[in-house]
């Protein structure tokens, strides 16, 4: 009987269990705050993604237009890269427009 109140008395083994909860709940908060945390990159990222797609779209339009469209009327220009894109009309300064 006396080693039954001696375990029961011992609170060595109520500490284990305590820091044993302690650290359950603080695994759950990181856990849950993953959870929250994961949607909202991926979300992000998703939002991210759809916009680089739009712009490449556009992009990829506007630089195809570019070059199928002849210079001068002709149809081969010397002005056409090796990819046969044209490139952009230089800008003129103030002074040069004169």
């Amino acid at each position: 009987m006396t080693k039954l109140m001696e375990l029961f008395m011992d609170e060595q083994g109520a500490t284990a269990l305590e820091y044993g909860l302690i650290a359950a709940l603080i695994a759950a908060a990181i856990g849950a705050s993953a959870l929250a945390l994961g949607e909202q990159v991926v979300a992000t990222f998703e939002y991210t993604t759809n916009q680089m797609l739009s712009a490449t779209s556009a992009a990829t339009q506007i630089i195809g237009q570019r070059a199928l469209k002849p210079l001068n009327g002709s149809s081969h220009s010397s002005r056409t890269g090796a990819s046969g894109m044209v490139p952009p009309a230089p800008v003129q300064s103030p002074r040069e427009s004169g």
